[in-house]
């Protein structure tokens, strides 16, 4: 790879050799990494490379949420508008029982 390569990864965390990847970043060899999924979740920080990833410069590391961020927005718009109607002594919109 070009020194000047970033590595993203948001699909399957066994696709890149983390411990290779830490190496190359340590060493200067490539550009940076962007880390969204890991081989085991959560990574053992006890783990050198994992130590290394995370107090790397050259990295952005985020958790993993796939596609459900528009779900979620939704859901807690629903949950604080029951909130809202329950508060002012209405009856929440979504009762389970």
């Amino acid at each position: 790879m070009k020194k000047s390569a970033i590595i993203v990864n948001d699909a399957r965390g066994e696709i890149i050799n983390m411990p290779a990847l830490a190496k190359a970043l340590e060493e200067g060899r490539i550009y940076g990494a962007g880390i969204d999924v890991w081989p085991k979740e959560p990574p053992d920080p006890n783990e050198s490379w994992v130590q290394s990833i995370i107090r790397s410069k050259l990295t952005s590391l985020s958790s993993h949420t796939g596609t459900v961020n528009e779900a979620m927005v939704f859901r807690h718009r629903a949950a604080l508008e029951n909130i809202k109607r329950f508060c002012k002594g209405q009856r929440p919109q979504w009762v389970v029982n």
